[in-house]
């Protein structure tokens, strides 16, 4: 960041956007005093009610300011049941007993549209889904009734349906306890709705600040009308490729059960769950947070033991096969690219390892494999010999795509490939996918609680409930006549959001 400069008035929701990398979620990590290690404040001030609080702000951390993370695995403690976190917030925070503090706790949770909040507080954090998880963030964050409110990427892995709910959530704090909000997100759409001023920040710079009427109506700097651009495609007809799929089935799904135990009950994560995948379509999978979309795919990957059903592959030649174990057929695409990429790892390395995985030996074969595979995902070779947290979200994602394509699969399981990115290195990962799709005669199964997204990529769509599939057919049907009050309410609250 250089030469930063940003006044939060008392009560407002500020929006601060820019694309992966432009340095928003640094401000807020330097706001409350929680920079990388190799991160310092060089020069400036910190101010809070007029009084420098540079060098103390530390102590306004989880009593005057809170802040729910991007992501929210990173942010709870993966050996400790949610209760026992939660509980311990709000009784360093107000002194509470412990029965008055887990009631508070499963009140919060009711607020943040969790059903059964006694189960999920017994729960550990690999036990829920990336949704349920960020709404628990929300509400720990909430919770301690902060004066200041900084949300980093709040409502990235949610549905339509919830991401409003929460965002009015906090916007209802904001009105009843005069809460001031500084919300960071690349949800362009979603700024535009709540907040009362918009800065633009690219390359650790504020480039314009305005009023969010002004900002979207005469946007300034070129970075900002760039941006503003990009939310043409996303509201405009979809636009997927001409070609049609096969009617040759590539994957056919039957009736796939999976449950948990938790308090001694069994909570079903998928029931009955069936759908037919053809070749060289795009079939997408929507449904809200908790529904059992990632469980799906797990099951699909066979990274995940199904309790019930099958998993059939079509060969060529017209023979199948129910596959029980991981097959080299079938590639994954995950929703966080830093999280599935090694740390330690280094580019060529990560693209490399399912190759080695799979038998190959000769030292000149596979980097002749790897440099063809990045120039697919239109990647330098000079990116080879870095790491994961060296690169942009976008860069890391490509990287992520090429390690799924390097054994040359038929169908690549995509589990919110877009969801962490900007809307502009979306629509650069979505042609990208596109792209590859028509080159490689490519199958997707395509996960998002984007409709956007679905409407763009997509020739079918099945909708997901509560473990069930409630609905399913061509996407234009799906958008425009959908079936299921379910479907209707999660498609008027994407089009409400882009009113």
């Amino acid at each position: 960041m250089n030469n930063v400069n940003l006044d939060i008035q008392e009560g407002e929701m500020l929006g601060l956007i820019g694309e992966t990398g432009s340095g928003k979620s640094m401000l807020a990590r330097l706001i409350i005093d929680l920079l990388p290690a190799n991160g310092r404040l060089t020069h400036g001030q910190i101010l809070h009610r007029s009084t420098n609080c540079t060098d103390g702000r530390s102590v306004l951390r989880g009593r005057k300011i809170a802040m729910v993370f991007q992501d929210p695995m990173q942010s709870l403690n993966p050996v400790q049941r949610i209760g026992k976190q939660f509980v311990f917030v709000l009784q360093k925070r107000f002194g509470y007993r412990n029965e008055r503090a887990y009631l508070e706790a499963c009140d919060w949770l009711d607020k943040v549209q969790i059903s059964n909040p006694d189960n999920i507080l017994n729960r550990f954090p690999h036990q829920l889904s990336g949704g349920q998880m960020q709404r628990i963030m929300i509400a720990i964050s909430m919770a301690v009734k902060p004066e200041f409110l900084i949300a980093d990427e709040a409502t990235t892995a949610l549905d339509a349906n919830i991401k409003l709910e929460i965002i009015e959530l906090i916007n209802s704090l904001r009105n009843e306890m005069n809460t001031t909000v500084l919300f960071i997100s690349h949800d362009l759409l979603i700024a535009r709705r709540y907040c009362d001023r918009i800065a633009v920040m690219n390359k650790g710079r504020i480039v314009e600040i305005n009023k969010t009427i002004d900002i979207f109506s005469h946007p300034k700097h070129v970075y900002t009308k760039t941006l503003i651009s990009g939310l043409h495609k996303l509201m405009g007809k979809s636009n997927k490729k001409e070609e049609q799929a096969e009617k040759n089935i590539l994957m056919s799904v039957k009736n796939i059960k999976k449950a948990y135990t938790a308090n001694k009950e069994n909570t079903y994560a998928l029931e009955h769950v069936s759908l037919d995948i053809y070749k060289k379509e795009t079939m997408g999978i929507i449904g809200e947070s908790g529904s059992g979309k990632t469980t799906l795919a797990k099951i699909i990957l066979n990274i995940l033991q199904r309790d019930f059903g099958s998993v059939i592959l079509f060969n060529g030649d017209g023979s199948k096969k129910n596959i029980t174990r991981p097959n080299s057929r079938i590639g994954a695409v995950f929703q966080d690219p830093l999280g599935s990429l090694n740390p330690r790892m280094t580019v060529s390395d990560i693209v490399a390892e399912p190759l080695i995985v799979s038998g190959w030996k000769n030292k000149l074969e596979i980097e002749e494999k790897i440099e063809k595979t990045i120039n697919k995902v239109n990647l330098e070779t000079d990116l080879l010999n870095r790491f994961p947290q060296m690169l942009s979200g976008g860069q890391r994602q490509r990287v992520s795509i090429a390690r799924a394509l390097v054994l040359q699969p038929d169908l690549l399981v995509l589990d919110e490939p877009t969801s962490s990115l900007d809307i502009h290195v979306q629509g650069i990962v979505l042609d990208l996918l596109k792209e590859l799709q028509h080159l490689e005669k490519l199958t997707y199964l395509f996960i998002s609680h984007d409709l956007g997204v679905l409407a763009e990529i997509a020739d079918r769509v099945a909708v997901l409930y509560q473990g069930r599939i409630i609905e399913q057919g061509i996407t234009e049907e799906i958008l425009y006549n959908p079936r299921e009050k379910y479907t209707k309410k999660l498609i008027s609250a994407f089009f409400d959001n882009n009113i």
